[in-house]
């Protein structure tokens, strides 16, 4: 039998290697790389074995960022679409043989010692046989049904995987290389970060059933105080319940009620490496038969599926719903059933979209009854893209059996919708812990946090807006507007920075006169023709996924408009031959728009070629002065090409060889200028604020205004 282990194309090179595509299509074609596997890839994607990869990296200095178990379980699986398998089959076969392993391992800390020793786990060059998967199932099936697992394995049975007629051997080695890669103590992690990333790069199609890292935490934290067993009537892959089943005490029972038979084995999954054993995870739609009985549990943690309508089935007579049952949208059935499974002072935490605060119609009704009722303890309003399924801004409901809530007749209301920070261009973060301790705060002493947006309001004013919950709406109190003495403050400053203005002058003195004898002209491509200046290109673009906060900083579109300082960074190690900026240096933005600007400081990365760079080797030519004569509102109007994406061609601007004194007082007479407008910009700037400050000041109540 021939086996091939793991294998990379070069996009996982790239990955293994920490560096851009073209930079591992350089090395493949390098003459001493290892020679592409026959039979596997295409010609254009070849395929490379992962051990002579790595042999080479390390002979040629290369560093090696990616070698550990979930990104070598993903290069493996990226080799499954060559095979017609899809990421959500991925996921279920990867996350299944993760936890076989963890289970049929002599040597992992989760092993089974009355496994017969036919199925432990072994490396695939020690195997004999040509369906090593078929070996594997058996060995999972008899896990099951001796261990008393069953359904432990069902992702992988209901996956295209264990019925596809197909030839998989050889990306099925692949995946058994990576997994012998999992160190002893990493299963859980490795799980972990690999459904993670599965679910980020595949949306919906593979991460339906999840809830993200940030919600699960939340949920469970605002609930930790709470003591007693925990359920979720609708648990996906058990993240959520799992999270808050460790964070709070006296967890004795945990339960969950999950509809698809994959989704609920993945949960099993999760419940076994992460050591939860007193783990009840029912099979069945918790609408059409809740398999849990009332008032079961003290926590209820829920992340429902949003905006489900009614399946055409009456739900007057449910006795689950005491305020009222959906007919349509099947949003606020949720709350009502994680308030029916709790027990006496327990508490819900149950995510919904924002609509569900605001809604008319039964919507409203069923909101006002849950108010009168006292079951509504406090409301969290989220910022957008918090879930992984959707970017819709979603709201935290913290509920109580009827007369429970920490205060009856009150709601504590928290306003985060616009206070995330978004460290990367998917992931929204917020301060898990201030929102959590507000929320127990709350429970305990009925206190309204003062570090953020939030306010204490009455049922009877709430039930006057029919209900309305939206923070935001009730989030204007006298703790959040602005004290006196800081409107005052904010004017006075203004009232002086106005009178600074006023005294400022051009201190540069110059003389304007009418040009009698024509000037030389020449173009920006005729500069680099002579040799005067150089036009520098990358020669390898930086993907976007690559910025990050913190590193060396990278030249932007902000930075050269001067609109916004750098906030993108990159790791030089990540970019195959960087172009860093030195002083003096022009750089100019011709896409969209024309702006230059010339670095002063140098040390800039250049990773795109969207943005120009001009060096400047002619000492009679001042940096300053090319960067000024070029982005002219002229020339932008008269060279720009395109409709949909206007674009300057920099080589035909035209650039007036003016002697070099000219030169001089020319760009000393725009750099006063320049500081001006900084200046009467930020004036701007000040007065909006001060006026900002004023009117919410009085709206609120906070301060009046009298004439001196």
């Amino acid at each position: 039998m021939t086996t091939t282990g793991l294998t990379l194309n070069k996009a996982q090179i790239a990955e293994l290697g920490g560096v851009s595509r073209p930079a591992a299509a350089k090395w493949a074609n390098a003459e001493d790389f290892p020679k592409p596997v026959r039979g596997l890839g295409t010609p254009n994607s070849p395929r490379y074995k992962a051990d002579e990869v790595r042999a080479w990296m390390k002979t040629s200095g290369k560093k090696i960022v990616g070698d550990d178990a979930h990104r070598a379980l993903w290069a493996a699986m990226n080799a499954w679409r060559d095979y017609g398998l899809d990421y959500r089959d991925g996921l279920s076969v990867v996350t299944s043989l993760i936890v076989w392993r963890y289970v049929s391992d002599p040597a992992s800390p989760g092993f089974h010692k009355d496994l017969p020793a036919q199925f432990y786990w072994q490396s695939w060059r020690d195997w004999r046989t040509s369906d090593p998967l078929a070996e594997i199932q058996r060995g999972m099936e008899h896990f099951e049904r001796e261990m008393n697992q069953p359904g432990l394995f069902d992702s992988l049975k209901d996956s295209s995987v264990a019925r596809n007629p197909r030839d998989l051997r050889d990306s099925f080695y692949a995946v058994l290389d990576a997994l012998d890669m999992i160190t002893p103590g990493e299963f859980s992690k490795t799980f972990e970060v690999f459904y993670d990333r599965m679910t980020e790069a595949t949306g919906k199609s593979a991460g339906e059933f999840a809830t993200s890292k940030e919600l699960a935490e939340l949920a469970a934290r605002a609930v930790a105080d709470i003591p007693g067993p925990i359920h979720d009537p609708v648990a996906g892959t058990g993240r959520l319940l799992l999270v808050a089943t460790k964070e709070g005490a006296a967890r004795n029972r945990v339960t969950g009620q999950e509809i698809t038979r994959s989704i609920r084995s993945m949960a099993l999954q999760r419940a076994l490496l992460a050591g939860v054993h007193n783990f009840d995870l029912q099979l069945g739609d918790t609408l059409a038969d809740d398999a849990f009985s009332e008032g079961h549990a003290q926590v209820v943690v829920m992340d429902p599926p949003y905006g489900l309508r009614n399946p055409a089935r009456d739900l007057t007579w449910d006795q689950r719903f005491i305020f009222g049952a959906p007919k349509r949208v099947m949003d606020l059935a949720w709350p009502q059933i994680g308030i029916w499974h709790l027990g006496p002072d327990g508490r819900c935490a149950c995510y919904l979209p924002t609509g569900s605060l605001f809604r008319g119609g039964e919507d409203a009704r069923i909101r006002q009854d849950m108010l009168k009722a006292g079951s509504v303890e406090a409301i969290v309003a989220l910022p957008a893209r918090m879930a992984t399924t959707t970017s819709i801004p979603l709201t935290l409901w913290i509920l109580a059996r009827p007369g429970e809530a920490a205060d009856p007749s009150r709601v504590l209301l928290i306003d985060q919708a616009d206070h995330g920070d978004r460290p990367d261009r998917t992931a929204v973060t917020i301060d898990i812990a201030a929102i959590a301790e507000a929320l127990q705060a709350w429970r305990r002493h009925q206190t309204v946090p003062e570090n953020m947006p939030a306010a204490s309001v009455s049922v009877e004013e709430i039930l006057t807006t029919g209900g309305n919950l939206t923070p935001h709406q009730w989030v204007q109190s006298r703790a959040e507007a602005p004290k006196a003495n800081k409107v005052r403050d904010q004017i006075t400053a203004l009232g002086q920075s106005a009178m600074s203005l006023s005294d400022l002058q051009l201190q540069t003195s110059v003389e304007i006169r009418t040009r009698t004898a024509p000037v030389a002209q020449t173009t920006v491509g005729q500069l680099i023709k002579d040799g005067r200046i150089e036009q520098v290109r990358p020669k390898y673009r930086v993907p976007e996924s690559n910025l990050a906060t913190e590193g060396i900083p990278v030249v932007t579109g902000e930075w050269i408009r001067r609109s916004r300082t750098v906030d993108s960074f990159v790791n030089p190690e990540l970019v195959e031959q960087p172009v860093f900026t030195k002083p003096g240096d022009v750089l100019v933005q011709t896409l969209g728009g024309l702006a230059s600007r010339v670095d002063e400081e140098g040390g800039r990365i250049l990773h795109t070629s969207t943005y120009q760079l001009l060096r400047v080797f002619d000492e009679n030519l001042i940096p300053g002065y090319l960067a000024e004569i070029i982005a002219t509102e002229h020339n932008l109007n008269s060279h720009v090409r395109g409709i949909s994406h206007r674009r300057v061609k920099i080589a035909d601007l035209p650039v007036p060889l003016l002697p070099r004194p000219e030169q001089e007082a020319f760009v000393a007479v725009l750099t006063e200028i320049r500081a001006l407008d900084e200046r009467a910009r930020a004036l701007a700037a000040q007065a909006q604020a001060a006026r900002n400050v004023l009117a919410e000041a009085v709206a609120a109540g906070a301060a009046h205004v009298t004439k001196a």
